[in-house]
């Protein structure tokens, strides 16, 4: 038996005459037994997906159950004392559920808006409901709305701080500029004035006698 016949079966087709058989078609078998055998792929070529690290976006906390629930009771109409009584918690203790997590205090901002909202329609459902009877009453009622409505949100409700400058004669001559405005006036009005003052120069006589 030759040395060729005693290699492992699985290494027969790396050495011997397959050895160096050239790839692509060929012909194998003796005499009648001849035949063409195609090459067969079996390797795959599909590259593997490129995979990139990616940041994980933050994980929004909400916000507790209780806060959700004050927050409805809010934009209903109910103070946040009453909404407080309502479920149960103290106002001390719901205030430090707001303001533990983004989410809480994000939600408590817009129900103190829309409570603000309700309190200033309040104010005109009570003053069309006056009636010469009860219009002290609902003057009374009308005036702690409106005062609410400026607390809980400013930004539409609050009151405008300003100066009245008068501009002229007649009904219409005052007008009410806000703090920053008059200040901003007075800066423009005092560089106006230091541009029209006229320099201050010391003129020589050169025909006049030196003083002794």
């Amino acid at each position: 038996m030759g040395w060729a016949n005693r290699i492992p079966k699985q290494l027969g087709s790396t050495v011997g005459p397959e050895a160096n058989r050239p790839p692509g078609p060929h012909i194998e078998g003796t005499g009648d037994n001849r035949h063409r055998v195609e090459p067969t792929v079996t390797a795959s070529c599909e590259l593997a997906p490129v995979v990139r690290n990616q940041e994980a976006a933050p994980a929004v906390v909400a916000a507790h159950p209780s806060v959700i629930s004050l927050c409805d009771y809010m934009e209903g109409g109910r103070t946040y004392r009453a909404s407080c009584k309502l479920l149960g918690v103290s106002t001390g203790e719901m205030w430090r559920r707001i303001n533990a997590t983004a989410d809480g205090k994000d939600r408590y901002s817009r129900a103190r808006a829309m409570a603000g909202r309700i309190a200033a329609d309040e104010v005109l459902e009570i003053a069309d409901a006056a009636t010469p009877e009860t219009v002290q009453v609902a003057r009374l009622r009308a005036e702690k709305r409106q005062w609410y409505a400026a607390k809980m949100n400013p930004a539409e409700f609050g009151e405008r701080t300003g100066t009245v400058v008068n501009v002229g004669h007649g009904a219409g001559a005052n007008i009410t500029v806000t703090d920053e405005t008059l200040k901003l006036l007075q800066e423009r009005r005092r560089i106006a004035l230091e541009g029209m003052r006229p320099a201050s120069a010391e003129v020589v006589n050169e025909s006049a006698p030196d003083p002794q």
